[in-house]
């Protein structure tokens, strides 16, 4: 009853604000960062939350290329670094050998007069016997 003898009525109305926990998932290309965190917060309305963070290593594995030539110039190693789709930095190196050549002279006689050649001059072994 108030004041003045009439009955009342109060009521009290609850509202659920909630709250949402959070996941944040992230890469990483340093292994020593790969974890998860956890930490509790509060809200505008005063309620607790948490926000997770997962950090996932994902490797970049280096690459290297083997190759080989008769030009002795053109070996050596080159090196570049690349980024990957997951942003990671990895190195592309390619190897190229020098395996050389090797020059190689074959002697035959022959008593055929129209194949008896060297270096564009005719030469008759035959007729040397």
């Amino acid at each position: 009853m108030n004041a003045n003898g009439c009955e009342y009525t109060e009521t009290t109305i609850v509202t659920y604000v909630g709250t949402e926990d959070i996941v944040i998932n992230e890469t990483t290309c340093d292994q020593a960062s790969a974890g998860t965190t956890t930490v509790t917060l509060t809200n505008a309305n005063g309620c607790e939350y948490t926000e997770t963070t997962i950090v996932t290593y994902v490797d970049s594995e280096d690459v290297v290329i083997n190759e080989t030539t008769c030009d002795a110039a053109a070996a050596g190693t080159t090196t570049i670094t690349l980024t990957n789709s997951n942003g990671c930095e990895y190195t592309e190196s390619t190897i190229v050998t020098y395996v050389g050549t090797e020059d190689i002279v074959i002697n035959e006689t022959t008593c055929d007069q129209a194949s008896a050649w060297n270096n564009n001059s005719y030469f008759n072994e035959c007729q040397r016997l």
